[in-house]
């Protein structure tokens, strides 16, 4: 199920920012290869070093989604919120 849900968004992500367009299937293969060699690490120094790569790119993702969200009005400041206590 993890792998469906993985190649499935990974799918919608390409597809909605490029004009390639594969298989249900293609895009399963394509994830299932570095899925497995990250499966087959055993050092727990390696998976720290990914684990590191892996919260850099969250952290910047989320700077981005938050600097969009901000110029496009998505989000409310802070000071335009009614709080009721």
């Amino acid at each position: 199920v993890y792998y469906v849900f993985i190649s499935t968004h990974i799918q919608e992500l390409v597809e909605g920012q490029t004009s390639f367009r594969a298989s249900s299937t293609t895009w399963n293969c394509l994830i299932f290869v570095p899925m497995v060699v990250v499966n087959l690490l055993r050092s727990l120094k390696t998976i720290a070093i990914l684990s590191l790569f892996g919260n850099i790119a969250m952290i910047c993702s989320l700077i981005y989604i938050m600097q969009v969200g901000i110029e496009y009005k998505m989000i409310i400041p802070l000071k335009e919120l009614v709080f009721y206590v």
